[in-house]
This record gives structure tokens, C-alpha cells and sequence, in this order.
């Protein structure tokens, strides 16, 4: 059984950008590496823009996304705000990444 996870960050006009994450979105692990490896807008945008993910790494490269890795189409999520992003139907952890952390 997997354990999954949405993926946010918060834009400067309030939207949030947001991916799915399938396997292991639990926090000691899908927690533990968006805060220890994707701590800061660049690694985060890098990670959003290749779309739904199916297990995640240290790093884009150790990611597997359904897109790029999988020939799937390319998914992300565009919420009017942080309250949608909170609400949203996927995932048994929210992770966004606002302030500069997740």
C-alpha cells in the first residue's frame, strides 16, 4: 500500500503549483528529503516542473516522474490559494514549500 502525498509551493501571487506523490510520502521519508534536498525555490521549481512523481530521491535525477520516466502525460496543479491546496482531494501529506522551507 502507498502512502501518498502532495507537493506545493506557495507562489508570490498567492497560487500554489502542487504535484502528486505516489510511494512513500510519508514524513520521515518524503518530509525528511523535500527539507533536507529541495530546500530552496530553484530545487523545488526543478521538482515541480517535471510533474507527478512516483517515488522521490535526493535529487531530480533519483526522482522517478510519470512524465519524464514513464511516458505519462505531464501533470501539476495550479490552486487559486493555500486554503485549495489544503483541501485537496490526494494525498495523506501536504508538504509547501513557503518562507523559503516545506
Amino acid at each position: 500500500m502507498s502512502t501518498n502525498a502532495v507537493i506545493g509551493k506557495l507562489n508570490a501571487d498567492n497560487t500554489v503549483t502542487a504535484v502528486t506523490l505516489h510511494w512513500d510520502g510519508y514524513d520521515s521519508h518524503a518530509g525528511d528529503m523535500l527539507r533536507k534536498y529541495f530546500n530552496t525555490e530553484e530545487l523545488v521549481d526543478e521538482l515541480l516542473t517535471l510533474g507527478e512523481i512516483s517515488s522521490i530521491g535526493c535529487n531530480v535525477d533519483d526522482s522517478v516522474f510519470y512524465c519524464r520516466d514513464r511516458g505519462e502525460s505531464l501533470t501539476i496543479h495550479e490552486m487559486v490559494n493555500e486554503a485549495d491546496f489544503e483541501d485537496f482531494w490526494c494525498g495523506d501529506c501536504h508538504y509547501l514549500f513557503k518562507d523559503n522551507s516545506f
